[in-house]
């Protein structure tokens, strides 16, 4: 048991050491960049059941993160409204640093203006960002399958609208 605790302890050790030298700190004067996933409307589309808006979505963070949207919304007179669930505007996954895809969602008009509400938490840096990867580690051996792990900074983000 012992000797089995050193093992771990060592290879943890190891671990934090790899995810230190990977993500090193820089010095002096930081780019400017964005911070957030930045979620942009492209254009309307025909697909197979109808009308469609299709957004662009981009990682603009130095990590991984995980989204969902939240809601499809569209403007009234009085406001903004979410628009009913659909398998399309329900988006749940993950995205990694710099990355991005198109995504197309069903819409009942394109005389209307069109945004989407997105929940994002991104991999957790430092030494919670250094635990999460040994968890991964640890449940990867255990069960063979890889997991990744998100709890770092939390935040929501609204796309920009259809209307240009």
């Amino acid at each position: 048991m012992k000797k089995l605790a050193i093992i771990g302890s060592v290879a943890l050790l190891l671990i934090m050491i790899v995810v230190a030298l990977r993500h090193p700190h820089s010095t002096g004067v930081a780019a400017v960049q964005a911070t957030n996933l930045v979620v942009t409307f492209v254009a309307f589309t025909n697909g197979a059941a109808g009308q469609q808006a299709l957004f662009y979505f981009t990682n603009a963070t130095p990590r991984s993160l995980h989204f969902q949207i939240v809601s499809l919304d569209y403007r009234t007179g009085s406001g903004w409204n979410s628009a009913p669930e659909t398998r399309g505007n329900r988006l749940v996954g993950s995205l990694g640093s710099g990355m991005g895809f198109r995504w197309p969602v069903d819409v009942d008009a394109t005389n209307t203006a069109w945004r989407l509400r997105i929940s994002c938490v991104e991999q957790a840096k430092g030494v919670p960002g250094v635990v999460d990867r040994g968890k991964e580690v640890v449940n990867k051996v255990k069960t063979g399958n890889p997991t990744h792990i998100f709890s770092g900074r939390r935040y929501e983000i609204v796309s920009s609208g259809t209307e240009r």
